[in-house]
């Protein structure tokens, strides 16, 4: 196998340990909330977008991985490396989210929570500014 699919594969692979991890995390969490009555049907719903979201956060992260280490193998990497890594493209995504709400083209996009208080606002004056029916 060449060595550009084997690399498209272990981005894939990445990308699917990411969004079962958040499934698993996301959706213990949801039903805890949900037996304590802190939350609905509709917020377990967001696991599954989440779970979407992670796996190309896990496809994104490996392959500036693979980009960055290209010619060396895992091992060799310290891991003050793959940690910096894992931060800078964690903050990329977040100031993504951040100018997608400022721009208003975010609509449902799910930012692992970090995006709903900000869109509480903006929500909340559509609301009000548009008459009863």
């Amino acid at each position: 196998m060449p060595r550009w699919l084997r690399v498209i594969r272990g981005m894939i692979g990445t990308g699917l340990t990411f969004a079962a991890g958040v499934g698993v995390v996301g959706s213990i969490l949801g039903l805890v909330g949900l037996l304590l009555g802190e939350l609905s049907w509709d917020d377990l719903r967001m696991v599954a977008k989440l779970s979407v979201v992670a796996f190309l956060v896990g496809v994104g992260f490996s392959g500036v991985l693979a980009i960055a280490a290209r010619g060396r193998r895992l091992e060799t990497l310290s891991l003050r490396y793959v940690t910096a890594l894992g931060a800078g493209g964690g903050l990329l995504y977040f100031l993504f989210i951040a100018a997608a709400i400022g721009a208003g083209v975010a609509g449902e996009l799910p930012a692992d929570g970090a995006a709903m208080p900000a869109q509480r606002p903006r929500d909340v004056r559509r609301a009000e500014s548009q008459p009863p029916q």
